[in-house]
């Protein structure tokens, strides 16, 4: 019986000992847990915004895949709220850094996979301010993606979800700066889709109601001024909608002092990517006023600027495209100022450099048709004879891509429909050249087609495409009546110049490229 009872003892002193132990772990594997998600919170957040600035996107890759490795290792049923709600800040990294690489399906995987996680912790808190902040931030991604396929539609109504979510947070607590930032930030979103969809009027009001925000904001805390810079942009984006560009320019400059009063401005890499944006859009709007040698300064400065870029970090698929399309503005503006050579230099580098870039996604409507619509078009004004039948197939086949973006429930925006446009006539212009007469006939209607509705808003592109386009078909009279009515405009791009040209000349359908 002793023995007996003794034997009890020791496993009884035995199973304390083992309890004691299994907790000593289960403390330690919490405090290990506990200091492994403090890490990851400051990766995700502090040394995510110090990277983000001087534009390191590898790190930030880095940091992005860590966490989800991490969190791959988790029991996902042992997970609390604020985990999987890291999980998912995570997820929205890693989906940036494979848009930013040109990688849209890669991104949309984990855009969703986050907003799916975000919309099932929402559902169970719905007034808790962490989760209603973070399945925001899910479905801006998904709708940034949308917007940058050309889905207007769909980017619509997640942006305008993001304006509910941001909304509710600032009836939550209206003291919070980010709070306050998240509801700036979601107006910018639903502007820019109102932009790009005619609705000029509507993008102003929701830009000044932005713009009030981040000018309060500025006040408290001057990192929010890269934001109010973003403000003017798009200010002037709707200003040149309106054909107003001399406030355009005029909401272009006030981006300058603005990012100046961004913290550490010289080394932020963001802040000098808004430099070179301020820039390069002021080097069009001066083309855009039939100031050539101004256009081409600006237009020298903007490479410069975003060759700085892209030697800081050549694997940012966005600031190589910017490079393109820098070049585009330039090469512009030295045919403006008559140096044909220099036009020509840069119009064959734009399109041997593009050709690889664009072949990473074929998907992306922003440089499938953007950048090479750009490059193609500015190709064919500068074509020699033994270059215009290759051009002439290049745009065709150009047009037939562009279809694959341009389904019932997706369309181009106005941007790009205008790009599309001006391809399409370059294209007729090629084939009236080769003798083609019917064909290129064809393609001249279709560019009166694509963009009549932007004429009809006053876009003034779009009146002298359609000018251009009548022209070129034999209607007289309706060409020079639109012509005239761009006279009366401060309006004096090259195009408008051309167009001028050939009406002077009298040249029909069957001429030569003016």
């Amino acid at each position: 019986g002793l023995l007996g009872m003794a034997a009890m003892s020791v496993l009884a002193v035995m199973a304390v000992r083992a309890r004691n132990e299994a907790q000593l772990q289960r403390n330690e594997a919490h405090q290990q847990r506990g200091e492994a998600e403090d890490l990851l919170e400051f990766m995700l957040g502090d040394l995510r915004k110090k990277l983000d600035a001087v534009g390191r996107l590898d790190v930030l890759d880095g940091v992005g895949e860590k966490s989800l490795a991490y969190y791959a290792r988790q029991d996902p049923d042992h997970l609390d709220a604020n985990s999987l709600g890291r999980r998912s800040r995570a997820l929205h990294l890693i989906g940036e850094m494979r848009e930013q690489r040109g990688q849209l399906d890669l991104a949309q995987t984990a855009f969703q996979s986050a907003a799916d996680t975000t919309a099932h912790l929402l559902a169970g808190a719905p007034n808790d301010a962490q989760r209603i902040f973070d399945h925001a931030q899910s479905v801006y991604w998904v709708g940034h993606l949308a917007y940058l396929r050309g889905q207007m539609p769909e980017a619509e109504r997640e942006f305008r979800q993001y304006i509910r979510l941001a909304d509710h947070l600032v009836q939550i607590d209206s003291a919070k700066l980010d709070w306050q930032a998240e509801a700036a930030y979601a107006r910018g979103n639903v502007a820019v889709i109102f932009l790009n969809t005619s609705r000029v009027p509507a993008a102003l009001e929701i830009l000044a109601q932005q713009r009030d925000i981040w000018q309060r904001l500025v006040a408290a805390k001057p990192a929010y001024a890269f934001d109010l810079a973003n403000n003017y942009g798009n200010m002037a984006s709707a200003y040149e909608a309106q054909g107003d560009f001399e406030h355009a320019i005029e909401a272009q400059k006030k981006k300058i002092p603005v990012l100046a009063l961004v913290p550490n401005a010289e080394r932020n890499q963001q802040v000098q990517r808004g430099l070179f944006t301020v820039t390069a859009e002021l080097s069009r709007l001066e083309l855009i006023l039939g100031h050539a040698d101004g256009a081409l300064q600006l237009a020298l400065e903007a490479m410069q600027r975003v060759q700085a870029l892209v030697a800081v970090d050549p694997q940012n698929k966005t600031w190589l495209g910017q490079l393109y399309i820098a070049q585009i503005f330039l090469a512009d503006a030295q045919l403006a100022t008559g140096d044909l050579a220099g036009a020509r230099a840069n119009s064959q580098a734009v399109m041997a450099g593009s050709a690889k870039f664009l072949a990473l996604d074929p998907k992306l409507a922003n440089w499938q048709v953007k950048l090479r619509g750009l490059a193609l078009e500015l190709a064919a004004r500068l074509a020699s004879n033994d270059e215009q039948r290759i051009l002439a197939d290049g745009l065709a086949d150009y047009l037939v891509g562009v279809r694959q973006f341009t389904t019932t429930d997706r369309g181009l925006t106005q941007a790009r429909d205008l790009i599309v446009a001006q391809a399409e006539l370059q294209l007729g212009v090629l084939l009236a050249a080769d003798g083609r007469t019917e064909e290129a006939s064809a393609h001249w209607r279709a560019v009166v087609a694509r963009v009549q509705a932007y004429a009809d808003h006053g876009d003034l592109p779009s009146v002298t495409l359609i000018a251009t386009a009548q022209f070129r078909l034999g209607a007289i009279a309706a060409a020079r009546a639109l012509a005239q009515r761009i006279e009366s405009t401060p309006y004096r791009h090259p195009a408008f110049a051309d167009l001028k040209q050939i009406l002077a000349s009298g040249a029909g359908p069957l001429a030569e490229k003016p």
